[in-house]
């Protein structure tokens, strides 16, 4: 039980953090070459993917902590 929640987050987390840099990579790069266009749109954006994700975190670590 232990060792299959131990991999299961091991394996969220990797996933979790591939997702999130390829994101941010390409955010980042329609941010530098449009950034006087959507400049409110990428600002809200952001702010509802970071409160998405803290959400999300903060969950998930309940539900791991709840279960151990």
């Amino acid at each position: 039980c232990c060792f299959f929640f131990f991999f299961f987050f091991f394996f969220f987390f990797f996933f979790f953090f591939f997702f999130y840099f390829f994101f941010f990579f390409f955010v980042f790069f329609f941010f530098f070459f449009f950034f006087s266009f959507f400049f409110f749109f990428y600002s809200f954006f952001f702010f509802v993917f970071f409160f998405f994700i803290f959400f999300f975190f903060f969950f998930f670590f309940f539900f791991v902590f709840f279960f151990f």
